[in-house]
């Protein structure tokens, strides 16, 4: 092997090992959070139940549609887990392994979009239990939460 071919399998090699340190440093940046930040999902759905003056039978619905939305998105969320823990493993073999890495990437990719398209589909599912005027209320509530959302994700992981 000739000099240049050595220097450019180190470099890769820690490109690799930095992207995989970045994303180790990231998924391990929920860990100090307390059980309630990490089971804060039925705190919102309460608190859109409570804005939204729900009557019994609309809480219900919602109760009902939120537990399913929330145990597919626990699936989703093992299943997207399990293959960064593939992805890091990945990272320690000695030689890169192309297509295998193509496969881990199309599959997170994957179900990432079925996790975006479930939350789509739960709000729209939410919506349509709403009265027009709280169809309001709602459309204000889901904006603003996205935007909560969309703010966080803009700022570094140590800033969260």
């Amino acid at each position: 092997m000739n000099e240049s071919k050595k220097y450019r399998l180190i470099i890769v090699v820690l490109i690799l090992l930095n992207a995989g340190l970045i994303t180790l440093w990231w998924s391990m940046s929920n860990t100090g959070k307390t059980t309630q930040e990490n089971n804060s999902g039925k705190n919102k759905m309460d608190f859109f139940t409570e804005a939204l003056h729900l009557d019994s039978l609309q809480k219900a619905s919602f109760d009902t549609l939120s537990q399913e939305h929330f145990e597919r998105l626990g699936q989703l969320k093992a299943k997207i887990d399990s293959l960064k823990q593939v992805m890091r493993r990945e990272i320690m073999q000695p030689e890169i392994n192309e297509s295998r890495l193509d496969s881990i990437f199309q599959n997170l990719a994957h179900y990432r979009t079925a996790s975006d398209t479930a939350n789509y589909r739960h709000f729209k599912r939410l919506r349509t239990l709403c009265t027009p005027s709280q169809q309001a209320s709602f459309d204000s509530l889901v904006s603003s939460f996205m935007n909560r959302k969309d703010h966080k994700k803009d700022k570094p992981p140590h800033h969260r």
